[in-house]
């Protein structure tokens, strides 16, 4: 229950960073609650899956979280939440 309430507060810092675009909000989202870290090289394909935007908007977006440092490259095609980093700036405020 406690990482549930930590994801919400870091879906909510997230969500109100007005620096990054609606789009790059809700792959973060998916990645948070949603993606399966089995196999990082599906990600990609998993997020083009669930969505209707274009493999271009999509990498784009996961451009934008990891130049905010929201997530990190794990490998072709992987990403996954940058937790340690956005819980400090979580803390910070």
């Amino acid at each position: 229950m406690d990482e549930i309430i930590r994801r919400k507060e870091i879906l909510e810092y997230v969500t109100h960073d007005e620096s990054i675009s609606f789009s790059a909000k809700g792959v973060f989202a998916f990645l948070l609650f949603h993606y399966k870290h089995d196999d990082d090289n599906a990600m990609f394909n998993e997020l083009r899956i669930y969505s209707c935007e274009s493999s271009k908007e999509i990498k784009s977006a996961l451009k934008e979280l990891e130049e905010r440092n929201y997530v990190v490259f794990t490998g072709i095609d992987g990403y996954e939440v940058n937790e340690a980093l956005v819980n400090r700036s979580i803390n910070i405020m």
